[in-house]
């Protein structure tokens, strides 16, 4: 190399020497960070609750989109929350790698403790739901209707506040719907006679901390979810399994008013179900049931109510509907009415998938999971699906309503972990939505004019930001 004091010139051998030298340790360099960013991009970006205004469901939306729509919602450790798009990989991997059971016990603010095997015996409330189907179903409908309208209209002159030109004002819908659902699964599940019995009453609110009976009740369902934590002693189940089963074995095989059906009295009638079943399973079962009659329906029919009250043009469509029904079929209701309301039945649609959970379908994963984006999840994250994200795109298309989609299915879990009362539920929210159209006008404003949608909130249980609607009753 001949140096002039100024500049060198290397000779071509060791020139190409350097070059390729340099190469290689730029080839490193970029080597190592593109490993360390896509090692980086591997695991999920997180979400921490505080960023979240008002625990907006949509805020939550938003976060997801730009975070990549696989997130960490930092709630908790390693709660991993998927977009729906991910729902095939989700699904169809073992349940030995997604386990459902082992969420629901790091999860559940809401199960009973007093049995020790009891999360290998949740299968009884799947046995009763046989009499929530077929013929059956048809029963506790008619039974349903008659105890509802009842009720509907208690709690409106009880607890509605009466305003100028008629209008009642109902300052909490969501109370509204809990009142009248709990009445009812008193009836449906236990009957006449010991939903009215102060001793089964007092034994089924400390066995589930829901005091429906409470006529000041203003309890959430989103607040359940941290209420209903609580360890429960055998005694009490014990004492409420004995008066179960005396009532059983003394029932003598008729139902004298049809109005007041039970799953108890079904039950009696159908002992081969009961067969070699401990009675403290039964009542486990009968308890379940019943409490999930009250603690899920109540939300989905506040959002569908709300959805309803902001737009007079619905509200039109659905009353139009309701008065050709009744000019043609009379006010009573059965199963096959309800195949005549087409309208109901895409709005109770619409606003089920737009008020869908932003974070459900929780499974614990067993093992390390790589998705097909290439990030891991890691072994023992509970991972849920977001179905509210894909409803409320900014680019959503009309097609994203598809009532008859995949994910309105999904609405109510998939294969062995569907949910078996999804019929019964779905002609139960009918129901109610069209006892209060053919009785009430509802609005969202005293001019009745169309309104925006308040907003949304929570994760888990999507609910509108606004629970009050205003109702007048018709001629």
């Amino acid at each position: 190399m001949h140096y002039t004091g100024i500049y060198y010139k290397p000779s071509k051998k060791l020139y190409y020497s350097l070059r390729f030298r340099h190469f290689t340790q730029l080839n490193d360099i970029i080597k190592t960070t593109i490993y360390k960013q896509l090692k980086k991009s591997l695991s999920p970006l997180k979400i921490e609750p505080h960023e979240l205004e008002e625990n907006s469901t949509q805020g939550f939306s938003r976060l997801f989109k730009k975070r990549g729509e696989v997130v960490e919602y930092k709630i908790f450790r390693n709660n991993i929350i998927l977009s729906v798009n991910y729902i095939t990989e989700f699904i169809n991997l073992p349940s030995v790698v997604f386990d459902r059971e082992k969420a629901r016990k790091k999860l559940s603010t809401s199960y009973f403790y007093y049995e020790p095997d009891y999360f290998s015996s949740t299968h009884m409330p799947k046995i009763f739901s046989y009499f929530f189907k077929g013929n059956n179903l048809q029963k506790v409908i008619v039974a349903e209707a008659y105890t509802l309208q009842f009720y509907i209209k208690q709690y409106i002159k009880q607890y509605g506040s009466l305003y100028k030109n008629d209008r009642i004002i109902i300052p909490d819908v969501l109370d509204f719907m809990i009142y009248i659902l709990s009445k009812n699964a008193y009836l449906r599940i236990f009957g006449n006679k010991l939903s009215k019995r102060p001793d089964v009453a007092k034994i089924l609110n400390d066995v589930t901390a829901i005091e429906y009976q409470k006529n000041t009740l203003k309890l959430k369902i989103i607040e359940l979810w941290n209420y209903l934590r609580y360890y429960k002693s055998a005694k009490d189940m014990n004492v409420l399994s004995e008066i179960i089963s005396t009532e059983i074995n003394k029932f003598d095989g008729s139902i004298p008013d049809s109005r007041n059906i039970s799953l108890i009295e079904l039950l009696a009638k159908n002992p081969e179900f009961l067969k070699d079943t401990s009675s403290l399973s039964i009542t486990s079962g009968l308890v379940q049931t019943f409490k999930s009659m009250i603690i899920i329906p109540p939300s989905r029919l506040l959002s569908i109510l709300i959805d309803i009250s902001i737009d007079p043009n619905i509200l039109s469509l659905l009353s139009s509907e309701q008065t050709d029904i009744i000019e043609e079929f009379g006010v009573k209701y059965d199963l096959n009415i309800f195949k005549k309301m087409p309208i109901l039945h895409r709005v109770i649609m619409k606003s089920l998938l737009q008020s869908s959970s932003a974070s459900y379908m929780d499974r614990q994963l067993n093992q390390n999971v790589v998705l097909s984006n290439g990030i891991t999840l890691k072994k023992n994250s509970v991972v849920s699906i977001n179905m509210f994200s894909h409803y409320h795109s900014e680019t959503k298309e009309s097609k994203n309503l598809n009532i008859n989609s995949t994910n309105f299915q999904l609405l109510w879990g998939y294969g062995e972990h569907a949910c078996p009362y999804s019929e019964y539920s779905l002609i139960q929210i009918k129901l109610v939505i069209s006892i209060l159209i053919r009785s009430f006008d509802i609005t969202s404003h005293f001019h009745q004019t169309q309104q925006p949608h308040p907003g949304y909130i929570q994760l888990k249980s999507v609910v509108p930001k606004v629970a009050t609607m205003l109702v007048v009753k018709k001629n």
